[in-house]
């Protein structure tokens, strides 16, 4: 299942040049070799995806703070996220 809204947020399709770009890099890692290399790089992208997972939740909790406190009605029951009164 493909996630096409977030949080009311329209997430668009990627172009297709990026969808290009990360298939390249898919295949080049698959016809790697190195498996010490190819662990080291996995290893750097789950470390980087914690980093991107953490600033995403810092973002998320800014925004139910502003929305909080600006007395904004928030309501997400299409998909039940959150609900800010």
């Amino acid at each position: 299942m493909k996630i096409t809204k977030f949080l009311n947020i329209n997430i668009e399709p990627a172009p297709p040049e990026l969808e290009l770009e990360i298939e390249m890099q898919c295949r080049e890692i698959m016809k790697a070799d190195d498996l010490v290399d190819i662990k080291r790089y996995c290893t750097h992208l789950v470390r980087k995806k914690f980093d991107q997972d953490i600033f995403m939740a810092s973002i998320l909790n800014r925004l139910i703070d502003s929305l909080s406190s600006s007395g904004l009605k928030f309501f997400t029951s299409s998909f039940g996220i959150l609900s800010i009164s």
